[in-house]
């Protein structure tokens, strides 16, 4: 500040010209001196000042920190949901809804973690989790059905995130029908692969590696529910008896002959069309079945005669086909579940939007 110091230019400079150091003349005011002195006085500056070198977290990463936690706890659940499933201790109703749990919480990382490292690190760990309540199996086993999970799903964490960061705006259902799809197909490989408990075709029982009677049930009953729409005269979803007797009906009424019978001779014709019906099961079967017996216990011990005549007749192919067919059987239950997980994983995005838990951020494009 100029009251504090006072330049005075050199009387032998007789031309404007650059001033060098000695040409000034800097005094001080003793007012400045006195402040200057003082400051001096109560500062220290060679004295060493530890610096705070702690890394500062941002909220953000405890976010993730918990999310990566919820989502291997899934794969926890998920690995010990399938496992009582097999042992036939737990209902399909609750094996569906852990997976759903863990395809949403492996979904939402792909749009709330950005760090495609530290994915990477909670993926491996996800796999692990995944095959953590089927340790009894051999190692073999477990280290390629680990590895192809691992891919897989490694391949779908890449291209949703490239479709993510390449889009003009975010598409949540595209991106998370590309994570979900590999995951899926991860997952019908594992079910696949732990559902035999040895890949053995002469030590496999049908009944181990086919739907367990109670699964069987469920299906059935649904799929008599569509076939009551379809073929509202037969009710397949009752005893042998009643299914022969429907099944007679429905083949006789479309006959000339038969709407000519009088009442007595069309219940004679019927009674001898369900006879036959229930003979050829019989013969099929090879067993006797009774008109009492419930059509889904029937049909549940045919469909495993017949695999076990084609196990016996076709041997290591058998066992080859049935992987097959039980992988396709898989993948179509994986992609119906695909969109009801994708709605799902939409929904729970925006609550966590709508709650801060997540943050949206806008950009410029190019368009």
């Amino acid at each position: 500040p100029s009251h504090l110091l006072q330049i005075r230019k050199n009387p032998k400079i007789q031309k404007p010209q650059l001033l060098s150091a000695h040409h000034l003349h800097v005094q001080a005011t003793p007012h400045f001196l006195s402040l200057m002195n003082g400051q001096f006085q109560q500062q220290n500056f060679m004295k060493q000042v530890p610096l705070d070198t702690t890394p500062i977290r941002p909220a953000s990463f405890y976010k993730g920190l918990v999310l990566d936690i919820l989502t291997v706890t899934s794969a926890i659940l998920l690995s010990f949901s399938y496992k009582t499933y097999l042992l036939g201790n737990l209902r399909f109703g609750i094996l569906a809804a852990s997976l759903l749990f863990f395809l949403i919480l492996t979904t939402v990382e792909v749009f709330a973690v950005s760090s495609l490292q530290r994915r990477s690190l909670v993926m491996v760990l996800e796999v692990i989790s995944l095959l953590s309540f089927f340790y009894d199996r051999a190692d073999g086993i477990l280290f390629v059905t680990g590895g192809l999970m691992l891919l897989l799903s490694t391949m779908g964490e890449i291209t949703s995130r490239r479709f993510l960061s390449n889009s003009l705006e975010i598409k949540f259902y595209k991106t998370s029908r590309l994570k979900i799809g590999s995951m899926a197909t991860a997952l019908a490989i594992m079910f696949v692969i732990l559902y035999l408990p040895k890949v053995n075709v002469d030590n496999i029982n049908i009944q181990n590696i086919f739907i367990t009677p109670e699964g069987f049930q469920t299906v059935y009953a649904w799929s008599s529910g569509i076939t009551k729409r379809l073929y509202p005269e037969v009710d397949v979803n009752s005893t042998i008896e009643k299914l022969a007797r429907d099944i007679a009906i429905f083949k006789l009424e479309s006959l000339e002959e038969f709407k000519t019978l009088t009442p007595k001779d069309k219940e004679n014709s019927i009674e001898n069309e369900a006879r036959q019906f229930i003979k050829e099961l019989n013969n099929r079967f090879e067993t006797a079945v009774s008109g009492e017996n419930s059509t889904n216990e029937i049909f549940y011990k045919l469909v495993i005669a017949t695999l076990e005549k084609w196990k016996n007749k076709m041997g290591n192919w058998f066992l080859a086909g049935w992987l097959l067919i039980f992988f396709l059987i898989a993948k179509g239950i994986g992609l119906m579940v695909s969109f009801i997980a994708s709605f799902l994983t939409f929904t729970v995005v925006q609550l966590l939007l709508g709650t801060n838990f997540i943050h949206m951020a806008g950009e410029n494009r190019m368009k």
